[in-house]
């Protein structure tokens, strides 16, 4: 689950070593999006840490890592 999210915005998933995992297209005003933590090739993530890039239509990014434990 992702929080305080701008009302429109990408949201990237990365694997620590930098594979692109999924791609959310937020547009939710509610400032939260679940993931459901599949692969954009239907695939249960495994445990571990990951990197989110959020990225707004004016261009402003922000990243933060996070963690999967199985």
């Amino acid at each position: 689950m992702f929080l305080n999210l701008p009302p429109v915005c990408t949201i990237k998933i990365f694997s620590e070593r930098g594979d692109l995992i999924d791609t959310i297209n937020h547009t939710n005003t509610s400032g939260d999006e679940a993931w459901n933590s599949i692969t954009t090739y239907r695939q249960v993530v495994v445990s571990g840490i990951y990197i989110a890039v959020f990225t707004t239509p004016d261009g402003k990014k922000a990243i933060r890592k996070f963690v999967i434990i199985r």
